[in-house]
């Protein structure tokens, strides 16, 4: 299972840059969502998260300033992006605040 959890996560690597580079905004905040699920822990997940929206605004802002046009799906997929980032930094205060009571004995 660990080899298949590490080719995962090479394939999602290869296909987030392959996404970005080909001006994929959908794709690449896909490939960015795949690796945050696959991460081993929320630390790494929040900055899986944090990578997904600042490609997408990247590519984004690489677009308008070239006259590419950007589809709405490219902006659907930075919001999702946005969404992913939220859960991912909610579910990081939230395991924050507990570790806090429970060492305050809160808990």
């Amino acid at each position: 299972m660990g080899v298949q959890n590490n080719l995962d996560k090479i394939i999602n690597s290869v296909a987030l840059k392959d996404s970005f580079q080909n001006g994929d905004i959908a794709g690449g905040v896909a490939a960015a969502a795949a690796i945050a699920s696959t991460a081993p822990n929320k630390t790494f997940a929040l900055a899986a998260s944090i990578a997904a929206v600042q490609s997408s605004f990247a590519s984004l802002a690489d677009k308008a300033v070239n006259n590419q046009g950007i589809k709405v799906s490219d902006v659907m997929a930075t919001q999702a992006a946005l969404g992913s980032l939220l859960g991912n930094a909610a579910q990081y205060a939230g395991d924050a605040i507990g570790s806090r009571n429970k060492a305050a004995g809160k808990a």
